[in-house]
C-alpha cells in the first residue's frame, strides 16, 4: 500500500458515510434516532459491515451496547486486545455525539476542516473550537466533548491507551517540552481538564508521519504497535521541535492550569537563570498571582521546582562528565559553589563528589 491509494481511500466515502450524509441533507441536524440506530444496525453486521471493509483498521467501526455511541468510549471497545494505538477515519456526516473516553486521542486535520466542542466541569457554555487543515488536537481522557464533520473533510483520530502513555511517557516526550507536562497533569489527575491544538499545518513531517503510521497499522506487519509506538515518539518530537510557539489551550484552563505546562517549559530551557521575576515578566502575570497559581497546580513553588530542575541537571553533570564542582554549579545556576553543595547534600544526602563516585561505582 502506498501513500496515493490511502488517500483515495480516505477521500472516497463509504456506503457508511453516504447513508449519514443523505440523512443529513434530509434532516441536517435533527437526524431521529431511529434513523441513526438503523444506519449503525446495518454498517455492524453482514457483507457490508464495517470490519469486512478494506483498511478497517482506520475504518470507524460504531459500538452498538447503546442505540447511539456510548456515554463513555472504553479502550476495550476501540482498540484490539494487545493494541497500543489504533488509528480511525472519523465518519463523515455522523451526528454530533457528546463522549468521553478512557483513553488518549490525536485529532488531525489531514484535510479540509472541523470541529470540536468540550464541555469543562464548572461551565454552564461550552467551549467550542475550529479546527483547520494540519492542526492537531490533544484530548486527553475524560473530557466530554463532540467533533462536527459534515462535508469532505479527513479527520484522522490516533487513539492511544492511557496505561500506555503513563508507561512509556518519559521515552516518548522530551521532559523540557510544555507537552511533557500537559500530559503529566492530565494524566494522573482526575480534576484537570484541558486539551492542546499544535498549528502544524506547514509541516509536512508530520503530515508525511501521520500516513505512515495509517499505513504501518493497516497493512498490519509483524511488530507494527511496536513500530507505531515508536513512531508516536517522533510525532511528538515534530510537534515539540517544529510547533512550540503555536500551542493553544482551553480558554478556560487559560486562566489556570493551560498557564503550567507552558511556565514548566520555560523552566527547564531557563533553568540557569530563571527566577519568580523572570517569569512573572515573561508571562505578565503577577508575582502572587504567578506563585499561588504555580504551587496550587504542581504543590511545589516556583524556587522548589527551579532547585529540583536544577539538581537534576547537576547529577547528569556529576554522572556523565569529569568537570569540575564548580564548574558544573555555575552551569545549573549556582554562582557560590559552597552554598550548591549544601543544596546538593540536602537534595541527596551526600556531596557532589560523594554523588559522582557512588555512580561510578554501579555502573
Amino acid at each position: 500500500m502506498n501513500r496515493a491509494e490511502l488517500t483515495e481511500w480516505l477521500r472516497t466515502y463509504t456506503p457508511f458515510e453516504l447513508e449519514f450524509r443523505r440523512l443529513y441533507r434530509k434532516y441536517h441536524s435533527d437526524i431521529p434516532d431511529a434513523e441513526i440506530k438503523h444506519v449503525l444496525d446495518k454498517y455492524n453486521s453482514g457483507p457490508d459491515s464495517m470490519e469486512s471493509m478494506d483498511f478497517r483498521n482506520i475504518d470507524a467501526a460504531v459500538p452498538l451496547d447503546q442505540p447511539l455511541l456510548p456515554e463513555t468510549l472504553v479502550d476495550a471497545t476501540w482498540l484490539g486486545e494487545s493494541d497500543y494505538v489504533s488509528v480511525r477515519k472519523h465518519p463523515r456526516y455522523f451526528p454530533e455525539n457528546r463522549h468521553s473516553h478512557n483513553f488518549v486521542e490525536l485529532a488531525y486535520v489531514l484535510e479540509g476542516k472541523c470541529s470540536q466542542t468540550f464541555f469543562m466541569d464548572g461551565y454552564d457554555e461550552p467551549e467550542r473550537i475550529e479546527m483547520n487543515e494540519g492542526e492537531l488536537c490533544i484530548i486527553t481522557p475524560g473530557i466530554d466533548h463532540s467533533i462536527s464533520v459534515f462535508d469532505d473533510s479527513i479527520i484522522i483520530n490516533i487513539l492511544i491507551r492511557t496505561n500506555t502513555l503513563k508507561r512509556t511517557l518519559n521515552s516518548l516526550v522530551s521532559g523540557e517540552h510544555a507537552l511533557f507536562e500537559f500530559f503529566n497533569n492530565t494524566l494522573y489527575s482526575d480534576s484537570v481538564q484541558n486539551f492542546m491544538v499544535f498549528d502544524a499545518h506547514d509541516s509536512e513531517s508530520i503530515r508525511d508521519l501521520i500516513q505512515a503510521i495509517m499505513i504501518e497499522l493497516c497493512e498490519e506487519k509483524a511488530y507494527c504497535q511496536k513500530t507505531v509506538l515508536l513512531m508516536l515518539g517522533l510525532l511528538f518530537t515534530y510537534l515539540q521541535r517544529d510547533c512550540s510557539d503555536k500551542i493553544s489551550f482551553s480558554k478556560h484552563a487559560s486562566a489556570g492550569i493551560g498557564y503550567v505546562p507552558q511556565i514548566m517549559s520555560y523552566i527547564h530551557y531557563n533553568y540557569k537563570d530563571a527566577s519568580v521575576e523572570s517569569i512573572s515578566e515573561h508571562f505578565h502575570l503577577s508575582r502572587p498571582y504567578l506563585s499561588r497559581l504555580f504551587k496550587e497546580h504542581t504543590n511545589k513553588t516556583i524556587i522548589q521546582m527551579l532547585q529540583q530542575i536544577r539538581m537534576e541537571r547537576a547529577g547528569e553533570l556529576l554522572r556523565q562528565t569529569q568537570l569540575p564542582v564548580q564548574i558544573i554549579a555555575e552551569r545549573v545556576g549556582y554562582s557560590d559553589v559552597t552554598f550548591f553543595i549544601r543544596v546538593f547534600r540536602k537534595v541527596n544526602g551526600c556531596t557532589p563528589l560523594q554523588y559522582r563516585k557512588n555512580s561510578q561505582t554501579v555502573l
